[in-house]
């Protein structure tokens, strides 16, 4: 007998996660997970505290020196936490 309309694990995991509304959470804690290795050792424990709100990745720094040089590699950085969530969610990074 042959199977007809097999799916991959993956495939039935990937559409329960669209139906239910789940993509967009999960994709911002990946970015989340994802800040000490994209930001580096330094600024991640420089970082005091890391929020989204309304497609912004917010970090709160310790450090003037820290936010500086974070600042100048925001564009790098969004592009990094954008490819760790799997899904163009960031469009701003807010450095506080």
């Amino acid at each position: 007998m042959k199977r007809r309309n097999t799916q991959t694990i993956s495939d039935l995991l990937a559409g329960y996660i669209r139906t239910e509304g789940l993509e967009t959470p999960l994709a911002e804690h990946r970015a989340i997970e994802a800040w000490p290795s994209v930001a580096g050792e330094v600024a991640a424990a420089n970082t005091l505290e890391v929020s989204l709100r309304n497609q912004t990745f917010i970090v709160r720094v310790a450090s003037p020196v820290v936010r500086h040089q974070l600042l100048m590699r925001s564009t790098e950085i969004l592009r990094k936490l954008n490819e760790a969530a799997g899904v163009q969610i960031l469009h701003h990074l807010k450095l506080i």
